[in-house]
Formats: C-alpha cells, structure tokens, sequence
C-alpha cells in the first residue's frame, strides 16, 4: 500500500440523493433542497478494490452514548485507524447511526469528501400525498435516473471527477519520476573499489 493506492480512496463515488427540507417552509413549499450521500455498500466495495478485502477491517463501540466507528487499513504490515461517531437517522435510529459511523470514519480515509464538496441542490417541487417532491420546469416529478441526471447536473459532480482525474494523474507522473529518479541513481552510483 503506498500514496498512490491511498489516493484512490478519493475516487468519486456516484452520489444518490435524498430530500433534505422544504424550502421556504413544511407546509407550503416551493422548492426541495436535496443532498447526496453514498451507502456504506460503496464504500465497502470500495475499500475492497482498492486495498484489498483482506487489508481493511471495521470495529464498533460505543462512548458518551453514541455509536462509533474505526476503519483499519494495513499500510506496509501495520494496521492504522481512523474513525470517527455517527447520528441516529430518522429511519431505523440504531442501524442508521452504525451505518453513518461507518461512513464518517471512511471520510477520515478520503472517501466520500466530493459530497461535502458538492453541497445542496435545489428543486421545484409539487406535493404529492401531503409531501413535496421533486419536479421539473414543466411539474413532472422526478424520481429514478431522471433525479439523479438532474441532481447531478446541477451539483456539477462530473467536474469533480475531472479534477480527481487529473490530480491522480499528476501524482502518478510525479510517482513514476521519482521511481526512474532512484532507478537512475543506483546505476550511476559509483562503485568504490577498495585496494
């Protein structure tokens, strides 16, 4: 495991959106602010293409009342952590803090910041059995792929996965230099002969 492995941890994942609050109020609203987030599937799928199923693990206790998490990665035979607590959710409170633990000691790793990066989206929306709900410019609602084109439109996340591109480029050139760097020195390294 090296910097460059590590770097891909900050691949960008594609975000999934959920509604966060109505704007400008519950009861009659005009617009929807929606947020993305990943589910810890990804980032487990993740951390196993990049460092290797056998080379993570996960640990979970509690402290002060709330539900912590630390991911381990085996960095050159040593185990390091780095984890962080989660919040109770407003579905299945237990099992959404374990699983927003997880995901926050996963941000300390660098995965999932591009959803800090990208912010909130906002929408038209239209009530629909007493809730708002996203719509486009003509009052359709917008659910599925549909939502997800749209938010990702507007949260500009392709941008972001340009910018990790061509980061992850630059640091694998500087990479390569500095192995080609070495490779060079060691053989024009002298030899010293002793008499």
């Amino acid at each position: 495991m090296d910097n460059s492995q590590l770097k891909l941890l900050q691949k960008p994942l594609p975000l999934k959106w959920r509604v966060r609050s109505a704007y400008p109020n519950k009861v009659n609203p005009t617009h929807v602010v929606l947020v993305g987030y990943i589910d810890s599937r990804q980032v487990q799928d993740l951390l196993d293409e990049v460092v290797g199923a056998a080379n993570w693990q996960d640990e979970y206790f509690e402290c002060k009342n709330k539900q912590f998490c630390r991911i381990g990665i085996k960095i050159n035979d040593e185990w390091i952590w780095k984890g962080d607590s989660g919040a109770e959710t407003s579905t299945e409170a237990g099992k959404g803090e374990t699983s927003d633990a997880f995901k926050r000691a996963a941000v300390k790793w660098g995965i999932n910041r591009t959803a800090y990066k990208v912010g909130e989206v906002k929408l038209l929306c239209k009530m629909y059995e007493s809730r708002p709900y996203p719509v486009d410019d003509s009052g359709r609602f917008l659910k599925g792929e549909a939502l997800y084109l749209e938010c990702n439109r507007l949260a500009k996340t392709e941008d972001f996965e340009i910018e990790f591109d061509k980061s992850f480029d630059s640091m694998a050139q500087i990479a390569e230099a500095a192995k080609a760097n070495k490779t060079s020195k060691r053989i024009t390294k002298p030899k010293v002969i002793k008499p």
